[in-house]
C-alpha cells in the first residue's frame, strides 16, 4: 500500500472505526477479496463491535496495493460518506450507484457462516473488572469524580521513513484507550504528531480548566525515544522534563494535590525499538526510583515540594535500554500494563499493579535471549491510588 494511504488509515483508525458499519461493508470486503473468509472470521471473533472495527482498520493497511482504493469505493457504495471523506476530502459524493439493502442482504447470505454479531449480543462487554466496593481513606488519593479525569494518548507509528515504523503500537494504544474509558476517563486519542505538535497538545491539555472538576489526569505516549526524550513523527526530539514541567503545581494549579500519571512506551537508549527480533542488551532487574529532585535541566526549575508533587512516571524500560515490541500484538510493556489494569484495578493500588507489570515484562525473552525491565519514578507521590472502576459519587 502507498505510504501516504497507509498513514491516512493508521492516523484516523479510531475515527473511521466510529463511522463505518460492519454489516454494510463486510460482504463487499469479502466479495472484492480485500480479506479472505478466514481473515474476516478472525476479525469478527473479537469480543466487541469496537474491537472488531479496530482490528479491521489495523489489518487493512497490509492488504495489498489496491486495498485503499477498494475500501474507499466500498464506503461510497454503501453510503459511508463521512468515512470516505476522511480518506479523500476532495472525493465527489455520488448521487446514484449506492448499494441497495437487497444487495447487502444477498451478499450476507452468501457468507452465512461468518457471524458479524457476537453470540452474546446485547450483553455488556468489559475489558476491566469493575470494583464492588470503594478503596478510599486518608492514605488514598480521592478517585471518585465523574469523569474520573482526562486522559491524553499520543501514539506515533510513522516517522517519515527515517525511523522504522512502529508496527503493533496501535494494538497497545487502542486497548489503553478502552481501559481508561472504562476507568471513567474522557480520553483524547491522537496519532503521528510532530515534536512541536506534541508540545502544543500536551501544554494545552495541562491548561484545561476542566481539571478543576476531576480527581486526576493521565498522559500516555507511545513512540521512539532515548533517555529523557521521545521523538515526534518528524524525528525531532521532545524532552520528557519539558512535558512534566507543564504539570507541576506552579504551571498547573488545577491539578494541585491530584495524581498525575504518565505512561511512556519508548526506548531509553541509543538503539531504536526494532521489534522482538532485534539484538539488544537489557537489564532484567526491576528499578523503582523515588526521586527527591528532578534531573538538572535548564527548563526545569529547582525541585521543591511546593512545585513538584503527586506525579508518577512509568517507563517501559530502564535508562539506556531499548523497549521491545511485537509487530502484531504490541509491546511487552503495553500488553502487560493492559492485562494488569484489566484484571486488578478493582482491588489493587497502582504501585502494586506496576510491580506486577514489571514482573510480567521481566519474564519475556526474545529470540536472541534479551530481556527488559520497567522503571517507575515518583515525584512527591504520597498516597495509594485506586482507580475504583465502575464506581462514582
Amino acid at each position: 500500500m502507498d505510504p501516504d494511504h497507509r498513514k491516512i488509515l493508521q492516523s484516523n483508525f479510531v475515527k473511521l472505526s466510529e463511522l463505518i458499519s460492519l454489516d454494510e461493508i463486510v460482504p463487499l470486503l469479502l466479495e472484492e477479496r480485500v480479506f479472505t473468509e478466514h481473515m474476516m472470521e478472525d476479525i469478527l471473533a473479537e469480543n466487541t463491535d469496537t474491537d472488531r472495527k479496530h482490528k479491521l482498520m489495523l489489518d487493512l493497511p497490509r492488504r495489498g496495493p489496491n486495498a485503499f482504493k477498494t475500501f474507499l469505493d466500498i464506503l461510497l457504495k454503501t453510503g459511508n460518506y463521512d468515512a470516505a471523506m476522511i480518506l479523500d476530502p476532495d472525493i465527489e459524493i455520488p448521487n446514484s450507484d449506492i448499494i441497495s439493502s437487497e444487495h447487502v442482504s444477498l451478499l450476507t447470505s452468501s457468507f452465512r457462516h461468518v457471524s458479524i454479531m457476537p453470540v452474546n449480543e446485547g450483553t455488556a462487554q468489559h475489558f476491566v473488572k469493575p470494583a464492588t466496593e470503594w478503596k478510599e481513606g486518608p492514605d488514598c488519593y480521592k478517585m471518585s469524580s465523574q469523569p474520573r479525569g482526562y486522559c491524553l494518548i499520543i501514539n506515533n507509528v510513522l516517522f517519515q521513513n527515517i525511523l522504522s515504523e512502529r508496527y503493533g503500537s496501535y494494538e497497545d494504544a487502542r486497548k489503553l484507550d478502552i481501559v481508561f474509558h472504562e476507568f471513567g476517563y474522557e480520553v483524547t486519542f491522537l496519532s503521528d504528531r510532530t515534536a512541536q505538535e506534541i508540545l502544543g497538545l500536551v501544554k494545552e491539555f495541562s491548561e484545561k480548566q476542566e481539571h478543576n472538576q476531576v480527581d486526576s489526569c493521565v498522559v500516555i505516549i507511545l513512540s521512539h525515544g532515548n533517555y529523557n526524550t521521545i521523538y515526534g513523527s518528524d524525528v525531532e526530539k521532545v524532552q520528557l522534563d519539558t512535558i512534566l514541567n507543564f504539570f507541576n503545581n506552579d504551571n498547573c494549579p488545577q491539578l494541585h494535590g491530584k495524581p498525575k500519571m504518565f505512561f511512556i512506551q519508548a526506548c531509553q537508549g541509543d538503539n531504536h525499538d526494532r521489534g522482538v527480533s532485534g539484538c539488544y542488551e537489557a537489564d532484567s532487574k526491576p528499578f523503582i526510583q523515588h526521586r527527591t529532585r528532578t534531573a538538572p535541566q535548564p527548563i526545569v526549575p529547582a525541585f521543591s515540594l511546593q512545585a513538584w508533587s503527586d506525579m508518577l512516571i512509568s517507563h517501559s524500560t530502564l535508562p539506556g535500554h531499548v523497549s521491545y515490541r511485537n509487530e502484531i500484538s504490541g509491546s511487552w510493556y503495553g500488553q502487560a500494563l493492559v492485562s494488569v489494569l484489566m484484571k486488578h484495578a478493582h482491588e489493587m493500588d497502582l504501585l502494586h499493579m506496576l510491580l506486577k507489570v514489571d514482573q510480567i515484562v521481566k519474564e519475556q525473552i526474545n529470540c536472541d535471549g534479551d530481556r527488559q525491565a520497567t522503571e517507575t519514578i515518583m515525584l512527591g507521590w504520597s498516597r495509594k491510588l485506586y482507580f475504583n472502576p465502575g464506581l462514582f459519587k
